[in-house]
């Protein structure tokens, strides 16, 4: 899933905004061992903030981040606070088909590309947009881009495409289904409390080991 994080710079100077803008690709990797993918991120050198989108994993181990991020900062004498938290939303769903004509000539190839007019119209019954569709002559394979806002739609587009190609006598192979994320401008918004509070365990661990 996607979110866009806003983190403000306490205690601002230019000298210490300067030092935290350097620190960009070490955040951004130890984002990457914790579970997240640094998408962009931006800097208003105005109010000191930055404007992270992070795309999260599977794997993703928050607490030990946010606590080595905090450590991180802390041996410069940076300081950040959450000023905004949001889940970013996808558009509507898309996958992309990589499919392959099974015991290909020529001339079952043209007739494969001539069902894509029919096979769209079954799209729009459906309610399923194809686009993006690209023929690799070479390898006799196909990959378009389909868009959804119901995974029963997308199914049974699937069932009406293999059936459409069959009556013509053609038989596919599906080499690849693959989500594209598509993200629009609407959020979510989601709780600072525990994120802010992670972080002041991380000054408190810092400050432990600082006094030793």
């Amino acid at each position: 899933m996607r979110y866009r994080t806003e983190l403000q710079l306490i205690d601002a100077t230019n000298e210490k905004w300067d030092i935290y803008k350097s620190l960009e690709i070490k955040i951004a990797s130890l984002a990457q061992k914790y579970g997240i993918t640094v998408i962009s991120s931006s800097y208003d050198n105005e109010t000191f903030v930055k404007t992270l989108y992070l795309d999260k994993g599977n794997d993703l181990d928050e607490r030990n981040l946010i606590l080595k991020m905090g450590n991180l900062l802390g041996s410069h004498s940076l300081e950040t606070v959450v000023i905004s938290y949001v889940e970013v939303i996808p558009n509507n769903n898309k996958i992309k088909y990589t499919i392959e004509l099974l015991s290909p000539t020529q001339e079952r190839w043209s007739l494969f590309k001539s069902a894509e007019l029919q096979i769209k119209e079954h799209a729009d019954e459906e309610k399923v947009r194809l686009e993006d569709i690209k023929y690799n002559d070479k390898d006799y394979i196909v990959s378009m881009v389909a868009s959804y806002n119901s995974e029963i739609a997308r199914s049974n587009l699937d069932s009406k495409m293999v059936l459409c190609l069959k009556l013509l006598g053609l038989e596919v192979k599906y080499l690849d289904v693959t989500e594209v994320k598509n993200y629009s401008n609407e959020v979510r918004d989601l709780s600072l409390y525990n994120l802010n509070k992670l972080m002041d365990k991380a000054e408190e661990s810092l400050e432990k080991l600082c006094s030793r």
